[in-house]
């Protein structure tokens, strides 16, 4: 194992990189999939930003080095003493700050664990390298948690933030929903060490139901709020009239001449396309309609 050096630049910057990227392949992964064919199309963008997360677990510094140097971090720092008991029994699992202490105590139990791990590792005279590898696994996991619950934090914050009225309001409810979906990844961890109930865990499912219903009238008002940044996201469905943009996006280009073959060569004629600044002898259909001469009988 290597441990990578932009931790010792700045941690917090490095791991949120790591996060965002991973946070970007996942959401855009997520909406593409939403959007049916349409998100399937290259003029949508998805898988262009999709691609931007990809390219991010490398640029920069690679995100599971970088993860895992933070976990080291917290190792190093770890002590033996025990962090402020949770008093979970009788806290909502919508609530975030339940969330964010849970988070506390789990990152403290994990950082705590390797590094007894590792220092019997050492005292039995392996080598830094034999301690630390076996627990790259563990290393990741408490480096995403960590990163998880600052990024809980960071929210919380801005929220907390955000002056009194309706706006406020609703920007509570996407934390919150937040909140159980993150719990029932780390339920058996939580569970285990009783830190969950059985009714808290069974409750976690009609919390996500009441919370999504809740926000549910808010829809228009949150993506209105986001308006500015769809816009710039150069994606068609970004529009109001997306079946127009679609319709007036140019077709992808390619060095080479493709050719449906096939059940597709009855629905379409082969279609050309061309270098990019060459000039077509003649205008390529757009790509929406080349999806529907091919689909349609």
């Amino acid at each position: 194992m290597t441990w990578a050096p932009w931790v010792d630049i700045n941690a917090s910057l490095a791991l949120t990189k790591a996060m965002t990227a991973w946070a970007t392949e996942a959401t855009t992964a997520e909406c593409r999939l939403r959007c049916g064919v349409l998100g399937a199309l290259s003029t949508s963008r998805f898988l262009s930003y999709q691609g931007l997360g990809h390219m991010l677990n490398a640029g920069g510094g690679d995100n599971l080095l970088i993860v895992m140097d933070v976990a080291r971090a917290l190792v190093g720092a770890a002590t033996n003493e025990d962090g402020a008991p949770v008093p979970v029994a009788a806290r909502p699992v919508g609530d975030p700050r339940l969330l964010s202490d849970l988070l506390a105590v789990q990152e403290h139990a994990m950082a705590l664990l390797i590094r007894q791990d590792v220092a019997a590792a050492e005292a039995a005279g392996a080598e830094p390298f034999e301690a630390w590898n076996p627990h790259t696994v563990a290393l990741r996991a408490l480096g995403e948690t960590h990163g998880q619950r600052q990024i809980l934090a960071a929210t919380l914050a801005a929220v907390e933030a955000m002056p009194d009225g309706p706006a406020r309001a609703v920007a509570v409810d996407p934390t919150a929903i937040y909140t159980p979906d993150e719990l029932r990844r780390r339920v058996p961890w939580l569970v285990a060490r009783g830190l969950l109930t059985p009714a808290q865990v069974g409750a976690i499912d009609p919390a996500l139901d009441a919370l999504a219903h809740r926000l549910a009238p808010h829809a228009a008002q949150l993506a209105e709020a986001f308006a500015e940044l769809a816009e710039l996201s150069g994606s068609p469905l970004a529009t109001n009239d997306y079946v127009t943009a679609i319709a007036k996006s140019p077709s992808p280009t390619s060095t080479e001449t493709s050719a449906p073959t096939g059940w597709w060569a009855t629905r379409a004629p082969p279609v050309a396309h061309y270098r990019p600044g060459q000039q077509p002898k003649e205008p390529a259909p757009p790509s929406i309609v080349l999806v529907l001469q091919r689909c349609l009988p």
